[in-house]
């Protein structure tokens, strides 16, 4: 967890390593927000005077010094598309507008000043980096985007464009909500079960009959298959349900919430 303008955030220790590469998902804390928002509400569809939310994402990117004209975020729509992008996209609905013509769950760069933004309050935020080609990533991931492989398109499309080997890549499975605490129905259960067949610890019996599902390890899971090692794989291991203290929960905050935002890119050697 780090800290600058007192504005909290987390990031990766397996993505430390990169001189240059700016990686993190922000928390609650160190905005201006007011109310059930506070106080470093991200999202522009949670009610939030859209004066705060400008405030908070320049904070953001003060604390971590880079341009906010350099962000892309993406309109996500719980699904599996993957789009190349660079500075023709930047500054299309990030922190000035928030109306991207950019309809994806997951994003890729190799330009270097383009720093791939989107927004999370339970859903995984899976960052992806490929040192040896230059190339980051950012995924969405929630339960329908886990289950269609976001993560593991957001790799082959690096493999595709960039001549990424899934060996180099490293990952971060960013703060969301934890099988200790995401419940799920039966055909949710059914939906992940197929999509993953071979994947051990993916569902957990509760009392009662409930299940919970792992979107930490569906997610490593999908991953590995394709050749990720699972030592480049960075879990965080922290419940944005659990810790509400920390982070905004769709779930645990019964929608009455706010949003934390990932982001990830290169600065210019």
């Amino acid at each position: 967890m780090g800290a600058a303008e007192q504005v909290w955030y987390f990031q990766f220790q397996n993505m430390a390593r990169t001189a240059g590469l700016v990686q993190a998902v922000s928390g609650r804390l160190g905005g201006v927000s007011e109310g059930h928002l506070r106080s470093l509400n991200i999202g522009l569809t949670v009610g939030d005077r859209r004066e705060a939310v400008f405030a908070n994402r320049r904070r953001l990117a003060m604390a971590l010094a880079i341009p906010i004209e350099r962000w892309v975020k993406p309109r996500m729509v719980h699904g599996s598309n993957c789009l190349v992008v660079g500075a023709a996209e930047a500054d299309l609905g990030l922190g000035l507008v928030d109306k991207s013509s950019l309809e994806a769950d997951a994003l890729l760069t190799a330009e270097p000043e383009v720093y791939l933004f989107l927004t999370v309050a339970d859903c995984v935020p899976v960052l992806l980096h490929d040192p040896v080609r230059g190339v980051v990533g950012l995924a969405h991931a929630g339960w329908k985007g886990t289950v269609a492989g976001v993560a593991r398109k957001a790799v082959a499309k690096a493999q595709a464009v960039f001549g990424s080997r899934p060996a180099d890549v490293l990952v971060g499975i960013g703060p969301s909500i934890g099988p200790c605490c995401y419940e799920v129905g039966a055909e949710v259960a059914r939906a992940a079960a197929r999509a993953f067949p071979g994947c051990k610890g993916l569902l957990h019996e509760k009392e009662g009959g409930r299940v919970h599902l792992d979107l930490w390890r569906a997610n490593a899971y999908q991953l590995e298959e394709m050749g990720v090692p699972a030592a480049n794989i960075e879990i965080a291991g922290l419940c944005t349900a659990c810790r509400t203290d920390l982070f905004f929960s769709h779930r645990a905050e019964k929608g009455k919430t706010g949003r934390q935002g990932a982001i990830i890119g290169l600065r210019r050697s």
